[in-house]
């Protein structure tokens, strides 16, 4: 028993040791991301009369578009029964030909000026539709954006993905460099010392129905079921700080299990109770279990309080003791996993805080540009004036006469 409890405290001192020089790490080191504010509820009245404005807009303009059509679909005035539209053409071509042959700035300026009037009567009716388009697509994003109170299902799994892909970068930062340096440094001093053959001849790896148990145990927690809690809270309170921090944890179980069977397939070290050949996950150089554990330990400790983060230190000690006991890993296999765990955690949760901002800051630009009427939306320009005629393109709101 005072082996055993030893043991445990050996386990929870060395996941707070990394995971306290891994805070003080960050807290000299990262920024704290600005978060943009909601729309105020005068704001949202606004936002939701602009909705009803752009789609009068967009009718507006496609029915304009019809007309100026059917104005330069008539018969011209060029003498030779052409419509408007090739007579237009035609003036054009005419213009451009002339004004290369003019030297006078004053008189090729106002020719310039007659070729882009005539020019903008030529393209109205596709401007018009352009701006109806753009208008369109920004409309239907800003409807959504004020139906959904949070983020959608679509744009979670955006955020999520956009996290796996841009984490990478934060596990060879100086923080997550930290801990697997220290996690690397045990994993040497563990092999090297006596502390792995204290643990085998102590615990003897005698299996027993109370073994068993806790390694089933520790199978459930390592592999995600103590995410259960945080993603419930997530779903239903629908809090930002647990959403973010179950976006986090289902990144870093793609980081640990991307990374953790690559490092065990390539060094192929024995578990303490060799496995048979061929048989699933053979190889006990790091701890899986330990990761997991210790990456979702890592998110909660820098999303909830201490009370919390104790309670998931704790949790995952145990966790660590039943592969221990079970004759899973060694103490230094187990630390390895461990700060492999607190590396990816703290790589995913800085990913998810990246995209998560970036995808704020989008909803904001929507809602700023809304407001203002300066829409500049995905290669869509539209000074909207809401007391004046709407000015989209080239205006479009022309009396094609020529």
């Amino acid at each position: 028993m005072k082996t055993f409890l030893t043991h445990l405290g050996l386990r929870s001192a060395s996941i707070a040791l990394i995971l306290c020089a891994t805070t003080f790490t960050a807290n000299a080191q990262v920024p704290t991301p600005t978060t943009l504010d909601q729309p105020t509820p005068e704001q949202l009245v606004v936002l939701q009369k602009r909705v009803v404005e752009f789609k009068n807009t967009i009718n507006s303009d496609l029915d304009k578009a019809q007309n100026a059509d059917k104005q330069l679909s008539q018969p011209g005035n060029c003498g030779d029964g052409t419509t408007v539209r090739s007579c237009l053409q035609s003036k054009i071509n005419q213009l451009k030909a002339r004004a290369d042959l003019i030297d006078d700035p004053a008189q090729l300026e106002a020719a310039n000026e007659t070729i882009q009037t005539l020019q903008i009567q030529l393209d109205a009716p596709e401007e018009l539709r352009k701006t109806a388009a753009g208008l369109t697509q920004f409309s239907g994003t800003l409807d959504q954006m004020l139906k959904d109170n949070d983020f959608t299902f679509k744009e979670q799994f955006g955020i999520i993905w956009k996290s796996l892909v841009g984490s990478w970068k934060y596990l060879i930062s100086p923080v997550a460099l930290s801990a697997l340096s220290l996690g690397g440094a045990g994993y040497g001093a563990a092999s090297l010392s006596a502390l792995d053959q204290t643990a085998k001849n102590a615990f003897n790896f005698t299996p027993s129905p109370g073994v068993s148990a806790l390694k089933e145990i520790g199978t459930l927690c390592g592999y995600g079921v103590c995410m259960v809690p945080v993603a419930l809270i997530a779903l239903i309170t629908k809090d930002p700080n647990s959403i973010e921090a179950m976006d986090s944890m289902i990144v870093g179980t793609g980081l640990v299990e991307a990374i953790g069977p690559l490092v065990k397939d390539t060094t192929q070290v024995d578990r303490p109770v060799p496995e048979p050949a061929g048989s699933f996950d053979r190889w006990g150089t790091l701890s899986l279990h330990a990761a997991e554990s210790s990456m979702m330990t890592t998110v909660i400790c820098r999303h909830y309080n201490k009370v919390w983060c104790g309670v998931a230190i704790a949790v995952t000690a145990g966790v660590e003791l039943s592969r221990e006991v079970g004759g899973d890993h060694y103490p230094s296999q187990l630390l390895l996993g461990t700060s492999l765990g607190i590396a990816s955690g703290y790589a995913a949760d800085r990913a998810v805080m990246d995209a998560t901002q970036n995808e704020k800051k989008s909803k904001s630009d929507v809602f700023l540009q809304a407001l203002t009427g300066n829409i500049n939306y995905k290669g869509f320009n539209f000074d909207y004036k809401p007391d004046l005629l709407p000015q989209g393109g080239t205006g479009g709101h022309l009396n094609i006469t020529w």
